[in-house]
């Protein structure tokens, strides 16, 4: 099957998780963040073709003026928003995408940050609405309108959470020690082992004092 290159855009996207949670300049520094990271995927993407001559592209940051956040070979267009909620910024991202339909063939709308279930949903049902299905515009013909992707991006912070909630889910016998450490461990676990061995002894011994009284007893001679 034919695969496009605004596929192989939208999954290299996919693929992008920021390497922290910004607080400042959020929008520019994401943006900057995925920008790099798409141009050296794309650069690897060149480096792999075995046959023939590699397509060359080129990744450009903030085009100007009704030009999307990141372009690539200018008629991709990647807009990025943080923490998208409420109608406001919703109608104003709609805006948006209303400039950019003659400027690409087709635009991925990336959301990073908080974002809501809702919102999320809302916006895709919009984006359905508007622009339906699109998938053979590479080829020149088809509908008028841009192809349109959503993409939501998992935070680094995100992925911390769900590694932590398997390490705590992990055996002790998994757990790596240093040599201090284990030695600690060990010497823990000998003192356990042989309290065990008392406590089984001594329950030994008490059943074997009790066997002749139960006995007897039964028989009536107590």
């Amino acid at each position: 099957m034919f695969r496009s290159f605004c596929d192989e855009v939208l999954s290299i996207v996919g693929q992008w998780t920021p390497k922290k949670r910004y607080r400042k300049n959020k929008h520019a520094k994401y943006c900057n963040e995925l920008a790099e990271f798409i141009r050296e995927k794309l650069r690897k993407r060149q480096q792999n073709v075995s046959f023939g001559v590699p397509e060359e592209h080129y990744v450009k940051r903030e085009g100007g003026r009704s030009r999307a956040d990141i372009e690539v070979d200018g008629r991709i267009g990647i807009e990025l928003k943080v923490d998208l909620k409420g109608k406001t910024e919703m109608d104003r991202l709609m805006g948006q995408l209303n400039h950019y339909e003659e400027e690409y063939n087709c635009i991925i709308v990336v959301l990073c940050g908080e974002v809501r279930e809702d919102t999320a949903d809302e916006l895709k049902y919009k984006l359905k609405k508007r622009y339906g299905a699109t998938s053979m515009l590479d080829f020149g013909f088809g509908p008028q309108k841009p192809r349109v992707e959503i993409v939501r991006v998992r935070e680094k912070s995100q992925s911390r959470k769900k590694r932590e909630v398997t390490k705590k889910t992990r055996s002790p016998l998994d757990t790596q020690f240093s040599p201090q450490s284990a030695e600690q461990f060990f010497d823990q676990a000998t003192k356990w082992g042989r309290s065990l061995i008392n406590q089984a002894k001594k329950r030994a011994q008490l059943l074997q004092y009790s066997s002749p009284f139960i006995t007897q007893k039964r028989r009536g001679r107590w």
